[in-house]
C-alpha cells in the first residue's frame, strides 16, 4: 500500500510515527484486470508496521512521503461520469465563454446524444488534421466558429472526459467524423436545434436545389460550351442551388453546349472526360465552372480532390481552346497564380486566404431572395439580366470591340454587379478575385 501526503518538511519526522494522519493511496484488487485501480483510502488501520523512505521537498514549501503500511483501508467510492448537462456547463465556462461573446459574432456548439466510450475516434474529413481516440466515456462537442462558410476554416474539437472532467481543445480545419461518419453533415442535422448545446444562430429555412431545365442534352458542334461541376454533396453549403442555377443560365439563356456534373458523377475523370469530349466536338470557348468546398489550391471533387496543377495540365492538351474558368470555394484565388495565362479570365468567389460563404440573407443584403453561394447567386442572377438590358448588351459590344471573347464579356460584366451584392464581401469576409490575359 502506498503512503502519500503533502506536510511541511519540518513536520515529515514526526509523521513518519503517526501514519493515522497520512493519507493513503489504496491498491484495489479487480478479478478482471490484470493490473490494480487505485483511490484514495477514506480509513485506514491494523497492527502491522509502517515504514517510510524518499522526503521529497516540493516548491511550494510542501513535501511528499512515500512508504510502506500493513493493514487494512477502506477506498472512497468511485465519482459519477458527469452527465450531458455538467459537460455543457464545463463547455460554456472553460470554452465558449458566453459572456465574451462580441456582437455579430457567430457560432454554433453541437452535442451528440451520449459520450464516447473507450475506443470511438473522432478525427476530421478527410484525415485533414490530428485525430482523437477516447479512452474511457468522453463528452465530445463540435464548435464551428464560422457556421455559413464553405470551410477549410477554423473551429473546435472540445473532449471533456466524464470520470476526471479533464476538458481538451484541439483546433481544426474541416468538420468531424465520429466513427467514420459525419454527425452534422447534412443540411437538416446541422440545423436542428435539438443538436446544438449552443448556438448564436437560428436555423436556416432550406430552399430547393431543383433544377428547372428539362435537360441539359449537348447541341453539337457549338462552339461555346462548359462544364458545371458540383464538387460537394453537402446539401448545407447550396453547392447544388449553384451549379443548377448556373447550368440553366449557360444552356438556357445562352444556348451554351454544357455538361452538368452531380454527384456522384462528379469525380476527376468525370470531369476530365467532360472537357475531352466537348473539345472533341469542336467547342473552342469553353468555361469551367467549379462550386465546392476547398482549400489552398484545391477543391472536393467527388471522393478526390482536384487540384489547380490538376486542371493547368488538362487545359495545356488542347491548345485550340479558350478556357474562362470560375471557381466558388473557400480560398479559391490561389488558384490564379498556379493556373498561369492558359486561362482568358479567372474569377474567384475569394482571394487565396478567405473563405466562401453560402447564403446570406439579412435586412441590408442587396439580392435577399438569392439561394446558393453569396458570390454565385449574384453572378447567376447578372448573367441572366444581360440579354434583357440594353445597357449591358452596349457593354458587351464595347467589351467585343476591344477583341475579348463573347463569354469573356458577359462574365466581366456581370462580375462587377456580382461583388455588389454579394453582402460577405461588402462585410470584408470575402475578397471576390478576377484575372484578365
Amino acid at each position: 500500500m502506498i503512503v502519500g501526503r503533502k506536510i511541511s518538511v519540518q513536520a515529515a519526522t514526526a509523521l513518519l510515527a503517526a501514519f493515522a494522519a497520512v493519507v493513503l493511496l489504496a491498491a484495489v484488487p479487480s478479478p478482471a484486470a490484470a493490473e490494480p485501480s487505485y483511490a484514495w483510502a477514506t480509513q485506514s488501520g491494523g497492527t502491522g508496521n509502517a515504514s517510510a523512505f524518499g522526503v521529497s521537498a516540493l516548491a511550494d514549501g510542501s513535501s511528499v512521503i512515500n512508504g510502506q503500511f500493513s493493514g487494512t483501508a477502506a477506498a472512497a467510492p468511485e465519482s459519477k461520469p458527469l452527465s450531458y448537462e455538467q459537460a455543457r456547463k464545463l463547455l460554456l465556462d472553460r470554452v465558449i465563454k458566453p459572456g465574451s461573446l462580441r456582437p455579430g459574432d457567430a457560432l454554433i456548439a453541437f452535442r451528440l446524444p451520449k459520450p464516447l466510450t473507450a475506443g470511438q475516434r473522432v478525427a476530421p474529413y478527410r484525415g485533414r488534421g490530428p485525430a482523437f481516440r477516447a479512452k474511457g466515456p468522453t463528452w465530445f462537442f463540435w464548435v464551428d466558429d464560422d457556421p455559413k462558410a464553405r470551410f477549410e476554416h477554423l473551429n473546435r474539437y472540445v473532449f471533456i472526459d466524464a470520470k476526471t472532467r479533464k476538458v481538451r481543445v484541439i483546433k481544426q480545419q474541416w468538420w468531424p467524423l465520429v466513427a467514420g461518419k459525419a454527425p452534422w453533415y447534412a443540411f437538416n442535422t446541422y440545423w436542428k436545434k435539438a443538436n446544438w448545446a449552443f448556438s448564436t444562430e437560428q436555423p436556416l429555412r432550406r430552399t430547393s436545389a431543383r433544377s428547372t431545365l428539362t435537360s441539359l442534352a449537348r447541341a453539337a458542334g457549338t462552339a461555346e460550351c462548359a462544364v458545371i461541376v458540383q464538387g460537394s454533396n453537402d446539401d448545407k453549403g447550396g453547392f447544388a442551388q449553384d451549379a443548377n442555377g448556373m447550368g440553366e443560365v449557360l444552356k438556357v439563356t445562352f444556348g451554351l453546349d454544357t455538361r452538368k456534373l452531380n454527384p456522384p458523377n462528379n469525380n476527376k475523370a468525370n470531369f476530365e472526360n467532360a472537357v475531352h469530349d466537348l473539345a472533341e466536338d469542336g467547342c473552342t470557348n469553353m468555361l469551367v465552372y467549379i462550386t465546392s468546398h476547398g482549400a489552398k489550391g484545391i477543391v472536393d471533387m467527388g471522393t478526390g480532390d482536384y487540384s489547380a496543377a490538376n486542371l493547368k495540365a488538362l487545359m495545356e492538351k488542347y491548345p485550340h481552346v479558350g478556357f474562362k474558368v470560375v471557381i466558388d470555394a473557400c480560398k479559391s484565388g490561389s488558384w490564379i497564380e498556379p493556373l498561369g495565362d492558359k486561362p482568358e479570365i479567372i474569377i474567384t468567389s475569394t482571394d487565396s486566404k478567405k473563405l466562401s460563404y453560402g447564403d446570406w440573407d439579412e435586412p441590408d443584403d442587396p439580392n435577399p431572395d438569392d439561394t446558393g453561394g453569396e458570390f454565385t447567386s449574384g453572378l447567376i442572377e447578372d448573367l441572366r439580366e444581360i440579354p434583357k438590358s440594353a445597357f449591358l448588351l452596349s457593354e458587351v459590344q464595347r467589351c467585343l470591340g476591344q477583341g475579348k471573347p463573347l463569354l469573356v464579356c458577359k462574365l466581366r460584366i456581370a462580375y462587377k454587379s456580382a461583388v455588389f451584392k454579394d453582402l460577405v464581401a461588402k462585410r470584408g469576409y470575402s475578397v471576390p478575385q478576377i484575372w484578365e490575359r
